[in-house]
């Protein structure tokens, strides 16, 4: 009975408390993975071609609702409306699109200060079209303006570079990059920021969008909980908007 205690021990002193379960630290990337989807858009006017993809989106929950976000940056650059965006439900291969679309909120030195748009898909998901554990639940606790500091930070998206439409053969690999870092300076205003912990071999491009996440140490345990959404990344530094600027978005939605 000692070595079977030894053992639960050492488990649960290896694994991460999401909020709702525990989670290996070495499986964490793939329970991350079920929150960020490819950033896919209808493509109006190209019957052939339905679909196109533009970064990533993270998928939270805030108060009974169920929000989609992504970079603004990459959706205006790409020039896509705002009422484009689908979500997947892999079980039953359908794209959803939302009932809203959210506007930054707030005025800065440029268009891009905020970087983020919410798309809401409540009715979807309360209808049962879209499952509801695909969503980030934001504790109570997360809802306030100082962010944790962190042991170590992972974010979970899609490259462009493995991530791309294969129109020729109609179809759509889809494979996640997870990227693991320490926090560090951040050079742009406004945002946080992490490095790799070791170089990564491919180009971040297209994953703007991805939820980041961190954990915290609380006592004697390790804690899970949802830093922002990437913004800019290069093969260096990971910057994303951190949640305290987020969470007013998501508050501000009648």
């Amino acid at each position: 009975m000692r070595d079977m205690k030894t053992i639960i021990g050492s488990r649960i002193d290896t694994s991460i408390d999401t909020g709702s379960l525990l989670v290996p630290i070495n499986s964490l990337s793939h329970y991350i993975q079920r929150f960020s989807d490819p950033g896919l858009y209808h493509a109006h006017g190209l019957k052939e071609y339905q679909l196109s993809k533009s970064s990533s989106l993270a998928r939270v929950a805030h108060k009974g609702r169920y929000f989609a976000l992504t970079s603004h940056h990459q959706s205006k650059l790409a020039d896509y409306d705002y009422d484009e965006l689908v979500v997947t439900n892999r079980e039953r291969s359908r794209y959803y699109s939302g009932h809203r679309a959210v506007f930054p909120i707030e005025v800065g030195e440029n268009e891009y200060s905020f970087d983020c748009l919410v798309y809401e898909f409540t009715d979807l998901v309360r209808s049962g079209r879209i499952p509801s554990d695909v969503w980030y639940q934001i504790p109570e606790e997360s809802r306030g303006y100082s962010t944790p500091k962190p042991i170590i930070i992972c974010t979970v998206g899609y490259p462009s570079y493995r991530n791309h439409i294969d129109y020729e053969s109609s179809s759509y690999p889809i494979g996640p990059n997870a990227v693991w870092g320490f926090e560090k300076e951040p050079r742009i205003v406004g945002r946080l920021s992490f490095s790799p912990i070791s170089p990564i071999d491919f180009e971040p491009s297209g994953m703007s969008g991805s939820p980041v996440f961190a954990v915290r140490m609380e006592g004697t345990l390790l804690k899970l909980f949802l830093a922002g959404i990437l913004t800019e990344a290069s093969r260096t530094a990971f910057n994303f908007l951190p949640l305290n600027r987020i969470i007013p978005a998501l508050n501000s939605i009648a």
